[in-house]
């Protein structure tokens, strides 16, 4: 099984791709997008009732956007 902190070495890599592919940060929201549209599938391939659960985890992402637009922190 996969450890917390191998799965946010692989992050921290395609955060670096992203960069790499283009340092203009507005080019990635296709790739956002996408990579959310993959988690959800993925949750829906585990238990049909973690639909509700990943709404649920983008209003919180939601959240926390809307705290960094005000903050400038995560």
């Amino acid at each position: 099984m996969i450890k917390e902190y191998e799965l946010r070495a692989t992050l921290d890599r395609v955060a670096a791709d992203f960069h790499e592919y283009n340092p203009n940060p507005i080019t990635w929201l296709n790739q956002l997008v996408y990579l959310l549209g993959q988690l959800e599938n993925q949750a829906m391939d585990v238990d049909p009732v973690n639909k509700d659960r990943y709404r649920e985890m983008i209003s919180n992402l939601k959240d926390a956007i809307y705290t960094y637009q005000n903050t400038g922190s995560w």
